[in-house]
């Protein structure tokens, strides 16, 4: 008997669909936004959304759906798409009349003129895969709770999305930012990944909180990267990400395993103050500027593993819990230093350095070698080059 009920419920909400498009209501809204005139357009618009708003689920998922469809085309008139798109967000903030906010928009391939879609809840999904945003693009403090997909996409304009909500997965991959974006305070609950994406002017990410996966592998920063007070509570990957700005980490805490390898800082790199709960991989990174991991505290193992760093590097108070690599690591800027470092009681090995100054890093033990811990490698300070880096006779 449920099945049965369930059936006609499901066939009456199908009928209610398939029927509504015959509608001349219906129809005569669908003329008008398909029309090649402006007024006939806003007309359409209006007309369909009044539909929407006595419609319910499926058959109001046709009127936006048809909504949708006039913004992704090509030549839609600006005034006609902004209608829309306000009409929509209207529809999507707390103080709207009637809310839409559990069904689905595409705007995938469209060319987004201007959009302000701040503040606005969806609960259901917001697809812009493969969209271009020619203007200015303000989500700031709405709610993404379901799938929100910006993937292959072409930011023009500046981008804002701080206070953000991703409560699903919030992609950005291969995504291009033109000018300045701001992810500040913003929360992904799922995972956030900006594999392969290119910020060209400055890309702010302070305080943002990433609970699951943040992935930037790939990425490059053209201008300065800022994620101070950033929040990585599970595995985050910089891996091959080039940094060609400062790079401000500071006081950031990374929860699940941190990978930086392969990593390009071409200016400073500051983690100050940064917290790193499991294992830091920065293996093959290259710092070029100051590097900063003054007063940070490693509670994994930490590797530094043919690293180069080109600038003054402070590594100064910081605090070493597990076992921690520096092999084949060069230390080539006019200061490096680890004075009041805390190395703990696990394997430290600074062994085979590519480069050990001059000046040589500093340590607090120098001059008296006799006081340098027993944990840490090679027990004949200072460590002798990497016998690969010496010339043949």
């Amino acid at each position: 008997m449920v099945a049965i009920v369930v059936l006609a419920v499901s066939a009456a909400a199908v009928w209610g669909v398939l029927t509504l498009g015959r509608r001349p209501g219906f129809a005569a809204a669908a003329d008008k936004l398909h029309s090649h005139d402006t007024a006939q357009q806003l007309e359409g618009i209006v007309a369909m959304c009044r539909i929407a708003d006595r419609s319910k689920h499926l058959r109001r998922q046709l009127c936006i759906d048809e909504l949708c469809a006039i913004v992704r085309r090509n030549d839609i008139d600006v005034a006609a798409q902004r209608a829309v798109l306000e009409s929509i967000a209207a529809r999507l903030r707390s103080d709207g009349e009637t809310s839409w906010s559990e069904h689905n928009f595409v705007f995938s391939g469209a060319t987004l003129h201007e959009i302000d879609f701040s503040s606005v809840v969806v609960t259901g999904s917001a697809r812009f895969t493969g969209a271009t945003f020619a203007g200015a693009a303000v989500f700031t403090d709405a709610i993404l709770a379901g799938v929100a997909a910006f993937d292959e996409l072409l930011f023009k304009g500046s981008a804002k999305f701080d206070g953000v909500v991703f409560g699903g997965t919030g992609t950005f991959d291969d995504v291009t930012f033109e000018r300045e974006v701001d992810f500040t305070d913003a929360t992904f609950a799922n995972a956030g990944a900006f594999g392969d994406t290119t910020f060209r002017k400055n890309a702010h990410f302070e305080r943002a909180t990433f609970r699951e996966a943040g992935r930037f592998d790939c990425a490059r920063f053209d201008a300065d990267a800022r994620f101070e007070g950033a929040k990585f509570l599970a595995d985050c990957r910089f891996r091959g990400t080039r940094f060609s700005g400062t790079a401000g980490f500071e006081s950031a805490r990374f929860g699940g395993r941190a990978g930086f390898g392969s990593c390009r800082f071409a200016r400073n790199a500051a983690f100050r103050g940064a917290s790193f709960d499991r294992d830091a991989d920065f293996g093959s990174a290259t710092f070029s500027g100051r590097t900063d991991f003054a007063d940070t505290r490693f509670r994994g193992t930490a590797w530094f593993v043919d690293v180069w760093f080109g600038g003054d590097t402070l590594f100064s108070a910081a605090r070493f819990t597990e076992s921690t690599r520096f092999t084949g690591a060069a230390f080539t800027g006019a200061v490096s230093t680890f004075e009041r470092a805390d190395f703990g009681s696990a394997a430290v090995t600074f062994e085979y350095p590519n480069h050990w100054g001059p000046p040589a890093p500093q340590f607090d033990w120098d001059g008296l070698v006799s006081m340098k811990p027993a944990n840490i490698a090679p027990q004949d300070w200072p460590p002798n080059s990497d016998p690969r880096n010496e010339l043949p006779d």
